[in-house]
């Protein structure tokens, strides 16, 4: 009884946060890999080897899902234990994945996946409208944050995932995308991000190619520049960030600057909020290559310690 309550609770908070319901499920298939040869720059990711062993991984299931989200058909990967014992649920990672369109997220996050598998997570990791092949046009923190809503719906129907134990966790801008649905209210038990933006008016001050990028994205930037911005830089309202929230950043980053960790960690320090600052030294944007390892256990203790 009371977790249907609680599933009712969620899926009424996505309604009354974008204005209709959505998350009916289309269709759940395995992904297909591609071969090892046919995947540009394929050894700067893993090895042929590394490869072969987590795409053959029997204990872990790859799935792409296709949902509803605002009257339109976006898709999410999702990674998980192939086996899950009926006395024992997975916790749940939503994975707020970086970049504006992708459409190769499978690759680009195997070596991810594959860790908090490991570690005993499901992982759900929501394309966004517009990548992916999903309808519509993505809004870098607009109407794409129903996306994450809406895949609630597909967590809480399963039987093997534990709805006590949900978790966030955000690469760059979608780093962004989960301290804004931090403050809106998501039902989440903790949260992680790294590489964030922070401060999107820091963000955009003196980058070209982005303020280019921006009159695509929204047509009314000109004319709206300071309410898109206020919207998505958490350092103006961290007090309205309640959960855990575990802030990484890397030193060498070169493309969102550390202080957007610092700045935000600074804010949420004044309000007394519950969070924990690392910056780990020489590391980069994404935090891979020689600090994957660390990222990926930092973000599983930090989950792990606050589990109900």
């Amino acid at each position: 009884m009371i977790k249907s309550l609680f599933v009712l609770i969620i899926l009424s908070m996505s309604f009354l946060a974008f204005g209709q319901p959505g998350g009916e499920v289309y269709s759940v298939e395995p992904i297909a890999f591609p071969v090892y040869d046919s995947i540009p720059d394929a050894s700067d990711y893993f090895s042929l080897d590394v490869y072969k062993k987590w795409t053959n991984d029997t204990s872990i299931l790859y799935e792409k899902v296709v949902y509803e989200s605002m009257g339109l058909k976006v898709m999410a990967y999702v990674a998980r234990p192939s086996k899950v014992p009926a006395t024992k649920k997975s916790p749940v990672i939503i994975f707020n994945r970086g970049g504006y369109i992708r459409n190769n997220m499978a690759i680009d996050y195997l070596s991810f996946f594959h860790s908090m598998v490991a570690k005993g997570y499901m992982v759900v990791a929501p394309a966004l409208r517009e990548s992916e092949g999903g309808e519509g046009k993505d809004e870098v923190g607009g109407k794409d944050l129903a996306d994450i809503w809406n895949v609630l719906p597909y967590i809480k129907s399963k039987d093997y995932t534990d709805l006590r134990n949900l978790f966030m966790l955000g690469e760059s801008r979608g780093g962004m995308m989960t301290l804004m649905l931090m403050k809106a209210g998501f039902p989440l038990q903790a949260a992680a991000v790294y590489g964030a933006t922070t401060d999107f008016g820091l963000y955009m001050e003196g980058n070209e190619r982005v303020q280019a990028l921006a009159y695509k994205v929204w047509p009314d930037y000109e004319s709206n520049k300071e309410s898109i911005y206020r919207k998505r830089s958490a350092v103006e309202w961290a007090d309205q960030i309640d959960a855990p929230l575990l802030i990484m950043a890397g030193s060498a980053d070169r493309t969102i600057d550390p202080h957007h960790s610092l700045n935000l960690a600074s804010r949420l320090n004044e309000y007394g909020k519950e969070y924990q600052l690392i910056i780990l030294n020489g590391g980069n944007h994404s935090l891979n290559g020689k600090d994957e390892e660390r990222r990926d256990k930092e973000i599983s203790d930090w989950f792990k310690g606050r589990m109900r």
